[in-house]
């Protein structure tokens, strides 16, 4: 099993996609120090997988956030067909 500790940015992410309600950040000042706190409710356990897409053109890879939502649809929802018009371009600005 693979463990990670993701960014604050990916953490927002997380949040955002959930539109804050299964995921969550509370902010707090401590000793002059921001510092937030990111918890979840009633979250299942699928809330708990990333799903990660990887795709090659050319000879470029990038690697995507399948829940990352794009167009209020998240990209592991996309066919192949649609994600090759979205464009790799547009594409690599998710990149994780």
């Amino acid at each position: 099993m693979n463990y990670f500790i993701p960014t604050y940015e990916q953490c927002r992410l997380i949040c955002d996609a959930n539109d804050n309600f299964t995921f969550y950040e509370t902010k707090h000042v401590i000793d002059g120090f921001d510092v937030s706190i990111f918890n979840y409710r009633l979250a299942i356990p699928k809330n708990f997988t990333l799903e990660i897409i990887e795709l090659k053109e050319n000879d470029k890879h990038i690697k995507l956030n399948g829940d990352t939502i794009f167009n209020n649809k998240p990209f592991s929802e996309y066919s192949n067909d649609e994600l090759q018009n979205i464009g790799f371009e547009k594409l690599s600005e998710f990149k994780i």
